[in-house]
């Protein structure tokens, strides 16, 4: 068990990366032995050093979430509140969802209708030195809002995977898509995250509390509410502009409603009343009919590019 003074959510022992942060540049626990490989850079990332000033850097690239952060005060638009709302990586494949490992921190437990984005646990995550030096406890030590944000998002973070890797087949398939080293055991596994399962809403950052969220609404609320951080003013994430996957979902409805509507208003084929007019006006009573999930951002690009529609 950690110590209430620990800022490591989890203890020595059960930590998964056994590196020692290089005592020559960074201020180790005096608690760890000395028979464990140093190293003078952040486990797993060679290129970035210990320096504070790099770390922190380092820390802003794998977990800030700008856009989602400036609609926090929106989520109930985008999701229900409920950080358990997150499938277990089988009830993923289950669904139909492919998953898709990014690198990108906004996108991770973001889904759309056949995928869902998973990021990948940093290695420095798993190391016990990394969490007492650079994620601390904000009474342990006089530390910036910045330094705070970045823990609260590490362990909503970590705390994301306890839902994710539930059971073996869950950590079969979070090795196979590289979102776990390959070198852990199950076992070590279920001790190391137990103790992020116990971790309450009051500890991560806000948008941990809503789970897994649906891409189409997210878009919607970025053309809505307009966050300064989103790519665009249309898009949460930018969507694939090749041509021939929106053809290949709109072409076949839009010929189906324009035979539809000319057999099924045949009777209108006089001067007054034009085929495109019967055309837009079932069209129209299509999308209408088939709700907000159809309409949604995920396909509306697509019909965007249908249309010849462009920003």
């Amino acid at each position: 068990m950690t110590t209430e003074t620990a800022s490591s959510p989890f203890s020595p022992q059960h930590a998964l990366n056994k590196e020692q942060l290089s005592k020559d540049q960074a201020d180790v626990s005096q608690s760890l032995t000395a028979s464990r490989t140093q190293i003078s850079y952040v486990p797993g990332q060679p290129s970035v050093s210990l320096a504070s000033s790099d770390v922190h850097e380092f820390l802003i690239q794998e977990l800030r979430t700008s856009a989602l952060d400036e609609l926090d005060p929106r989520f109930s638009w985008v999701g229900r509140k409920d950080s358990t709302n997150v499938d277990p990586l089988n009830h993923q494949i289950v669904k139909g969802r492919k998953i898709v490992p990014t690198e990108d921190p906004k996108l991770h437990l973001v889904w759309e209708r056949d995928k869902i984005y998973i990021k990948p646990i940093p290695v420095c995550f798993l190391n016990y030195d990394f969490w007492e030096v650079y994620l601390p406890r904000s009474q342990n030590s006089t530390i910036s809002d910045d330094y705070c944000s970045n823990r609260f998002a590490a362990i909503g973070f970590m705390r994301s995977y306890s839902h994710l890797i539930q059971h073996r087949l869950d950590f079969v398939l979070a090795q196979q898509n590289h979102l776990l080293p390959g070198e852990l055991e199950w076992i070590e596994w279920s001790t190391f995250i137990a103790c992020f399962r116990r971790i309450d809403d009051s500890q991560v950052a806000l948008w941990y509390h809503y789970g897994q969220l649906r891409l189409s609404r997210l878009n919607w609320a970025v053309r809505v509410f307009q966050p300064r951080a989103a790519p665009t003013a249309w898009f949460y994430h930018i969507p694939d502009w090749s041509t021939t996957p929106y053809l290949e979902d709109f072409l076949g409805p839009l010929i189906f409603m324009a035979l539809a509507g000319w057999a099924s208003h045949g009777q209108y084929t006089s001067d007054e009343t034009s085929f495109l007019d019967v055309f837009d006006h079932d069209a129209a009573s299509f999308w209408c009919s088939m709700g907000f999930d159809a309409c949604d951002p995920c396909h509306c690009p697509r019909l965007a590019a249908a249309v010849g529609f462009q920003e």
